[in-house]
């Protein structure tokens, strides 16, 4: 067996399970730099995300229609938890942190009272190539661009614009950020 594939497709491995991480862990840097919130139930409102996609793919909808619908979903999730409840603990930090633990655990075990403990499988788009012996995934390939444009989208973002200035600024000290305005 040759080494440059094996090599390649762990690499393609790693980029794949980094592209994973980076793409479930901007939102909550996101809460956590912007509002001073370690959300632990952040992984239960992408479960949502992923519970709502598998439904509407098993009912027909194309994949990528469903993709900014899931994104919303989870947007509007993470609305109603921040209305309702977190606004109210801003400055309690520990009983923040305990709230979303145990709404993380309360969508976790409804989720598996109404679904059961399997998600249906939906088919993977793109299909995918091979090379030396492996086979890559079109779809992870496209994940792993969609994180690294995402990564650079918000750098450029942060970096270089006055809402980013702005955001800095804000996770950088709140109380005078906010007497600026």
């Amino acid at each position: 067996m040759e080494i440059a594939p094996l090599i390649i497709s762990l690499v393609y491995q790693a980029l794949t399970a980094g592209a994973f991480l980076v793409l479930c862990s901007i939102g909550l840097m996101i809460v956590l730099g912007m509002m001073n919130i370690i959300n632990l139930a952040h992984g239960e409102i992408m479960m949502i995300g992923a519970y709502v996609a598998s439904l509407l793919v098993t009912e027909g909808l194309p994949f990528f229609l469903t993709l900014p619908f899931c994104f919303l979903v989870g947007v509007l999730v993470g609305l109603v938890i921040e209305f309702l409840f977190i606004r109210y603990l801003y400055s309690r930090i520990l009983s923040a942190l305990v709230l979303t633990w145990g709404l993380g655990l309360i969508i976790a075990q409804g989720a598996l009272l109404i679904y059961g403990p399997f998600l249906p499988s939906i088919k993977i788009p793109f299909g995918s190539i091979e090379y030396g012996g492996f086979t890559y995934s079109i779809y992870q390939l496209f994940l792993i661009f969609v994180a690294a444009l995402l990564v650079a989208l918000i750098y450029f973002i942060l970096q270089k614009t006055e809402l980013g200035l702005k955001a800095r600024a804000t996770m950088q000290n709140p109380e005078i950020a906010s007497t600026i305005g």
